[in-house]
């Protein structure tokens, strides 16, 4: 789990460095190291910082809403009140 979360957050600093290509790559390594472990709120979180990444303004990619609605899913289900709403919030955002 340190791992993807690592690779997570490395990603989104990435990302702030306008680096968006190889930030997009280390969160997909995150979701996917998240995802065999079975650590599902990483795995949420790392598909919501993955949407942020990868997101175009003015583009509607289903690819994104898909990344969103399983973190939103994820997020009720363990009772992340706080973080399905932000991933509703830019689900919003997205569809707009």
């Amino acid at each position: 789990m340190l791992e993807g979360r690592g690779r997570r957050n490395l990603g989104e600093a990435l990302a702030a460095m306008g680096r968006t290509e190889e930030a997009a790559a280390l969160i997909k390594d995150s979701v996917a190291i998240a995802r065999r472990t079975e650590a599902t709120h990483e795995e949420a979180r790392s598909l919501v910082a993955l949407a942020r990444v990868t997101a175009r303004p003015g583009k509607r990619p289903a690819r994104i809403t898909a990344y969103l609605r399983r973190a939103e899913k994820i997020f009720r289900r363990m009772g992340a009140r706080r973080e399905a709403q932000e991933a509703q919030r830019l689900l919003s955002e997205v569809t707009k």
